[in-house]
């Protein structure tokens, strides 16, 4: 990634996040309604199993996507409920285990 998430940037970040996790959330509640609207028609058509096709496709990216997504965020919220950073998190969490896996 190479970019740092500080003190001026972390907001826009966190915010970042959150709005594309719940545009993720749309999108899926949006694929499965329209999969549960197609299959409740009695006569499907073949533009109905294509939408569907690509629907199913939408959804190879967007399950882990918002898996990560969620995970981010939610890390992030961890991070700001317990008034820390990243930084300190980890150090705390190498401090626990005894090394620091970056050192020789």
């Amino acid at each position: 990634m190479g970019n740092c998430i500080g003190k001026r940037n972390y907001r826009t970040f966190y915010f970042f996040t959150l709005f594309l996790l719940m545009f993720l959330l749309v999108m899926l509640i949006f694929v499965i309604v329209i999969a549960v609207i197609i299959f409740k028609k009695s006569p499907i058509k073949a533009f109905d199993i294509a939408v569907l096709i690509v629907y199913g496709i939408l959804l190879i990216p967007l399950l882990p996507g918002l898996g990560f997504v969620a995970g981010l965020w939610g890390f992030h919220s961890y991070i700001m409920a317990t008034n820390q950073s990243t930084n300190e998190y980890l150090k705390s969490q190498w401090q626990q285990f005894g090394m620091n896996p970056f050192r020789r």
